[in-house]
């Protein structure tokens, strides 16, 4: 296949063998909005079907060493089959793998999207939302233990009040439909589950999460609140790593950058010419933009 350079989604700067990366598999997106004029989402065209797994850089067009991680149990439910695996089905086939997608979508072409490890890390520490909200991940992180308690406190509610006398529950038994787990409570006792409910109403307001990303990840952490044992790491972890993949969509929106496959080009000095040269450009434009909102702002709070 060659040696060649890849493209991070959201700098464009060149991913040169040996970077690390943060790496998303997209499918077709479907939306029928994307007519010539008008609004288009940035998952208008593709979305993410999975959160990110990190990796390595190839410089063949693919990852290795990817780590194991915490969003490898809802990947491996999305898709049925490891990330790895997929990776390396491209590879033999040298073609995009196919996937018969559940619901009504068919089958799609899966692509890969990369960003440099130093973007994602820096597009996920907080975001504002299309509504104004600024959602902390630090802060919200530091709620999680709060919807876990919630979840237990409506688990016994709903035992007591809807199963039958004498019924065993389990640590987080009879959640018990997906929706009330993730914010809605059915017993009307009271509980909020404002960690739940926030961050799922933003994923569901995000362009470029698939919505079978969005239904299978409830369903997949949903599964491990109900087991025999649950283990509340993984929990955490898997919470904690949606919360960063709805952050950085929304942030990727706020740049203007859609979820797209990239271009590939060989190593090539004009390309960081080019970059230094745009982003010049972008720098002055920003500060005569923000000049101009804080004078329209002084005029407006003149007496």
């Amino acid at each position: 296949m060659g040696c060649f350079n890849q493209t991070c989604a959201v700098s464009h700067m060149p991913i040169v063998a040996g970077d690390e990366v943060a790496c998303f598999l997209l499918a077709d997106a479907r939306e029928e909005s994307t007519d010539f004029e008008g609004y288009v989402s940035n998952g208008a065209i593709w979305q993410t079907l999975t959160l990110p797994f990190f990796g390595v850089y190839d410089d063949h067009g693919s990852v290795k060493d990817v780590e194991p991680g915490t969003g490898d149990a809802i990947n491996r439910f999305v898709l049925g089959k490891n990330v790895t695996d997929i990776l390396k089905l491209a590879h033999e086939m040298r073609k995009p793998p196919r996937m018969n997608l559940r619901g009504y979508w068919g089958e799609t072409d899966l692509r890969l999207m990369m960003v440099h490890s130093e973007v994602w890390q820096l597009l996920t520490s907080e975001c504002r939302t299309p509504r104004g909200e600024v959602i902390d991940t630090h802060a919200e992180e530091e709620r999680i233990p709060e919807f876990l308690e919630f979840a237990r406190k409506m688990s016994a509610e709903y035992a007591s009040k809807m199963l039958p006398a004498g019924t065993p529950l389990r640590p987080f038994d009879q959640a018990h439909e997906v929706q009330h787990t993730w914010g809605r409570d059915p017993t009307n006792s009271g509980i909020q589950a404002p960690y739940a409910a926030r961050f799922f109403r933003a994923v569901g307001e995000s362009g470029g999460i698939h919505p079978i990303l969005r239904m299978q990840a409830k369903e997949a952490i949903n599964r491990m609140l109900m087991a025999d044992e649950p283990r509340v790491s993984d929990i955490t972890d898997a919470i904690e790593l949606c919360l960063y993949t709805q952050v950085f969509d929304t942030n990727m929106a706020n740049l203007r950058r859609m979820w797209a496959p990239q271009p590939g080009l060989g190593s090539q000095d004009c390309s960081y010419d080019l970059h230094q040269q745009l982003s010049g450009w972008v720098a002055g434009k920003c500060a005569e933009v923000k000049a101009r909102y804080e004078f329209d702002e002084m005029v407006e709070a003149a007496p």
